[in-house]
């Protein structure tokens, strides 16, 4: 394992997975819906130049901080601070996190928004300090690429807070689905699966 881990949580139930996950968010940002308050926290610097991410090893529950090297960037990409991190409800706490088996970082979360730092040579679409949403796992510090036709890396309007701008992946795949579903005004419809939609 690459890293230092700095906190390990192995709870017993699966309820107890998110006050596994509270310890953890004063290293990677705010969690919305968290009973910090409607601001939340914010990430706390390092000072080094690495960076706090999750992991989930092997083991039920296991979910662990680590300490990594902060992502490089290319041409076409940006270098994100986390600001806000969403963590799901059914894809996260209630699946990948009470796993027996290791789970890999890369799928360790999917939502969150915070303000661009750095940016590769070639983009011109995004600045340094810009707030943007970008689709990655939780950690302090994310990659988006500029080139992403699907919402992934997307700059965020003045009146939307980083707490808000978690949920747009939600949002933007559940209007999605509606409008190509066919449904109009007055149907009735089912839809399953899609946890707060």
């Amino acid at each position: 394992m690459r890293g230092k881990t700095l906190t390990s949580v192995r709870p017993t139930v699966m309820s107890e997975c998110r006050n596994a996950i509270e310890p953890l968010i004063p290293y990677i940002g705010a969690v919305p819906g968290n009973r910090h308050g409607a601001g939340g926290l914010r990430a706390r610097v390092l000072l080094s130049a690495d960076m706090i991410r999750i992991i989930k090893p092997e083991g039920f529950g296991n979910i662990q901080l680590q300490e990594a090297p902060v992502p490089e960037i290319g041409a076409r990409e940006v270098l994100v601070r986390t600001e806000a991190t969403l963590i799901s409800r059914g894809s996260e706490l209630f699946r990948r996190y009470v796993k027996e088996e290791e789970v890999p970082q890369r799928i360790m979360g999917y939502s969150l928004a915070g303000t661009v730092e750095r940016t590769g040579a070639a983009v011109d679409e995004y600045r340094v300090g810009q707030r943007v949403f970008v689709t990655a796992p939780h950690a302090q510090y994310a990659v988006g690429d500029a080139d992403s036709t699907d919402a992934r890396l997307v700059p965020l309007p003045a009146g939307v807070t980083s707490e808000q701008a978690t949920f747009m992946r939600l949002a933007t795949e559940a209007t999605a689905w509606a409008a190509s579903s066919g449904a109009r005004r007055g149907d009735t419809i089912v839809i399953l699966g899609q946890g707060v939609v």
